[in-house]
């Protein structure tokens, strides 16, 4: 563009339409100068009457007849810039604009390399370098915290993160666990998201269990004790209890058979305790065959038990009793096999009312 200038006086007056020269050599950034004397701080002023006539008028610095702006002279007849700061466009990657005040334009700057930092002013970027084309551009989630269970949600109308743990998921001790998952300590100590996302939950009580020595159990307040059946006294319904009496105890039958277990016998036979076989002469070691026999060296061998004989003369000559017998015998039922009220104070002297929790864990 051509500028016009007449000589008047000392100064230099402008006039006609300002063009920047098709063959200048600008150089940049740098501040206002040379035959133009223009401050960076001058106020915005009302637009005159007289802009876009083409002519330089008081009150504008500059007119160029036309209606765009950017080319140095603005439709507002103003300058395009009057400092290289009007220029900042407020990027990185694309370099520093500045003010080329031959023709009062902005001139761009040489964009940064691809890979060369800068900020693309989002939260939720973790990292922004600059694309080599001007642009800065932003990867990376900022909330990524490289847990697996847990949602690593960005929210950038909040700048914040929420990194809760996804649905049916726990994390404890810094761990992922999920839905029903015990604790490698303690196998009644699980994973319950209903209750807690973040804390061990006790396991219903009497779940099965494995302590810490293999052995299997049951689960109470949320430890594992091997054997366990009972918490507390409130878990044990009534039931039968006490030491059922032995049956050789009873003396008549009736007793005897009222006691579930035992069995009465009576009848006669052979008691007592034989005479050794060396003592008997030959016919009473005859008689006493159920272990004795006689040779010509006497009467020998070892005796059998009395009540193997059954005839009063095999029995008499081997020193043994005949007579009468009546005995109980046999293994009485225990009083915790008894589940009703009834059967269990059919057994003497078994109890019938409520249970405690013994230290094993079971009802008594």
């Amino acid at each position: 563009m051509l500028l016009l200038a007449v000589a008047s006086g000392c100064g230099l007056e402008t006039q006609g339409i300002w063009s920047p020269p098709g063959d200048a050599e600008v150089e940049g950034p740098h501040d206002i100068g040379g035959d133009v004397d223009v401050p960076e701080d001058a106020p915005d002023v009302d637009v005159p009457v007289t802009c876009g006539n083409g002519a330089v008028d008081p009150g504008e610095d500059c007119d160029d007849g036309n209606v765009l702006d950017g080319d140095g002279c603005e439709t507002s007849c103003r300058w395009t810039c009057r400092g290289d700061p009007d220029c900042d466009d407020g990027g990185i990657c694309n370099g520093t604009e500045w003010c080329d005040f031959a023709w009062h334009g902005c001139m761009p700057g040489s964009n940064l390399p691809t890979g060369a930092d800068c900020d693309d002013g989002q939260f939720c970027t973790a990292a922004s370098t600059c694309d080599g084309a001007g642009s800065c551009v932003g990867a990376g989630n900022p909330c990524d915290d490289g847990i697996e269970c847990t949602r690593d949600d960005c929210d950038e109308s909040a700048d914040a993160c929420d990194n809760g743990v996804h649905s049916g998921t726990c994390r404890i001790d810094g761990a992922c666990r999920v839905a029903g998952e015990a604790s490698p300590s303690d196998g009644c100590l699980v994973c319950e998201p209903g209750a807690s996302t973040d804390a061990w939950t006790p396991a219903a009580d009497r779940s099965a269990c494995t302590d810490g020595a293999g052995l299997g159990g049951w689960c109470c307040a949320g430890t594992c004790r091997a054997g366990a059946q009972c918490c507390d006294a409130t878990d044990c319904a009534p039931g039968c209890s006490g030491t059922a009496q032995e049956c050789n105890v009873f003396i008549d039958g009736s007793t005897c058979t009222g006691q579930r277990g035992c069995v009465w016998s009576e009848g006669s036979g052979c008691n007592g305790v034989p005479r050794a076989c060396n003592t008997l002469d030959a016919d009473a070691c005859g008689h006493c065959r159920d272990g004795c026999s006689w040779s010509s060296g006497g009467c020998g061998g070892t005796a059998g038990s009395c009540t193997s004989y059954t005839s009063t003369t095999d029995c008499s000559h081997c020193g043994c009793a005949w007579g009468i017998y009546a005995y109980c015998s046999g293994a009485a039922a225990a009083c915790s096999s008894f589940g009703d009220e009834g059967s269990c104070l059919n057994q003497t002297p078994c109890v019938w009312g409520s249970r405690g929790c013994g230290g094993d864990f079971r009802c008594y």
